[in-house]
């Protein structure tokens, strides 16, 4: 297995299955260059999902845009799974029983996430009030080796040797309302997302044996349980401290709810965000925090509460290109050193008449893509 398959299967999963939002921030190519920053700087096609607010607190001349497909994959294999699962399979073919119960043993309580997204909008700024219409599909998955063969005589127990692999994937629209007001000689922006979220729960079982070439199993209706539908908001605030600064706070899922399925139980907890970006003509600088420390959707993914700091740059060269780095951090208490590392993050856009956003993002053992097109004026 490698890193491409992987990437391969979880734009698959997107596209086909047409299954949807899983992770609370971050969701077009722009954002993840810049560290997943976007809170006081996101743009007219990104502001419906990281600060409706925005929608209205644009500096530039532009009051429409269309975001086509944004599609992105993220693999998330900070314990080395991948490379377990390729040793127990290289044991298995050399016929070394001893190394495969090693390499299951490894595997135990050892966790891998591939997530995927696809979103696009249609938003426009006025002077006064502003609208967007948009729609986003993520899916995040977990597999974990639960119950590792012990010995030599239980490597054939078909109960035992299992990736398990867990997930959550919804389907959401989202209408943006925004509006300008005055607060005492300042520009300040609010606006509001009400949403429509679908949820279905994901469980699939594979042999490690056999992981990389019956994934697909995935798509299979029989591992996919429909929980219905929750109708949630979002709703920020950005204030223009001057012709350069803004600050910008957004909180999500402000009505918050659950599904509970037999152990899994799917939370969406209200989460805030806040950020501050200084908006020049040739570069812009973008910092956001998580203020709330965030459980993972799904209760059946372990190990994955965030908070998280996110700081990130673009410069812009004559309209034409801009580039992007940034960071993220997890701030999180109680999470492993590998959660803890930070991530980086890079990208470019381009103006050809639309634009064209390329965002890539990596630590050890992690590995993201994001890549849409759209347009502008």
């Amino acid at each position: 297995m490698n890193y491409i398959i992987k990437s391969a299967l979880a734009v698959l999963l997107t596209l086909v299955a047409q299954l949807a939002q899983a992770v609370p921030f971050g969701s077009e190519a722009r954002s993840l260059a810049m560290g997943n920053a976007s809170v006081a700087v996101a743009d007219i096609a990104a502001a419906p999902f990281t600060n409706p607010a925005m929608l209205a607190q644009q500096r530039s001349d532009d009051d429409f845009a269309l975001l086509l497909p944004a599609v992105g994959v993220y693999l998330d294999d900070g314990d080395g799974v991948i490379d377990l699962i390729d040793a127990y399979q290289a044991a298995e073919s050399a016929g070394d029983q001893n190394a495969q119960v090693a390499a299951a043993q490894a595997l135990f309580d050892k966790t891998i996430s591939p997530q995927a997204a696809l979103a696009t909008s249609i938003g426009v700024s006025g002077e006064r009030f502003s609208f967007a219409v948009s729609a986003r599909a993520d899916v995040l998955l977990a597999g974990s080796v639960t119950d590792p063969a012990q010995t030599v005589a239980e490597l054939s127990d078909p109960s035992k040797n299992l990736l398990n692999l867990n997930g959550v994937a919804t389907r959401e629209v989202g209408i943006t309302i925004a509006t300008n007001l005055d607060m005492m000689g300042h520009k300040l922006a609010l606006g509001i997302t009400p949403k429509l979220v679908n949820v279905e729960l994901l469980t699939f079982s594979e042999s490690l044996s056999t992981v990389d070439t019956s994934a697909s199993g995935l798509i299979n209706e029989d591992n996919i349980s429909d929980l219905g539908s929750v109708t949630t908001l979002d709703a920020g605030l950005a204030l223009q401290l001057s012709d350069s600064i803004v600050v910008g706070l957004v909180a999500k899922n402000l009505l918050s709810d659950e599904i509970i399925k037999g152990p899994a139980t799917i939370k969406f907890d209200t989460q805030a965000r806040a950020g501050v970006a200084y908006r020049g003509s040739f570069f812009r600088l973008a910092a956001d925090v998580d203020l709330t420390e965030n459980d993972s959707l799904l209760s059946l993914i372990p190990q994955s509460k965030s908070k998280m700091l996110s700081v990130g740059a673009e410069f812009n060269a004559f309209d034409f290109a801009q580039l992007r780095v940034g960071m993220q951090k997890n701030l999180a208490s109680g999470i492993s050193e590998g959660a803890k590392k930070q991530l980086l993050t890079a990208g470019i856009g381009f103006w050809l008449g639309f634009n064209l956003d390329v965002a890539v993002a990596a630590a050890d053992n992690v590995f993201g893509i994001f890549a849409q097109s759209g347009f502008r004026f």
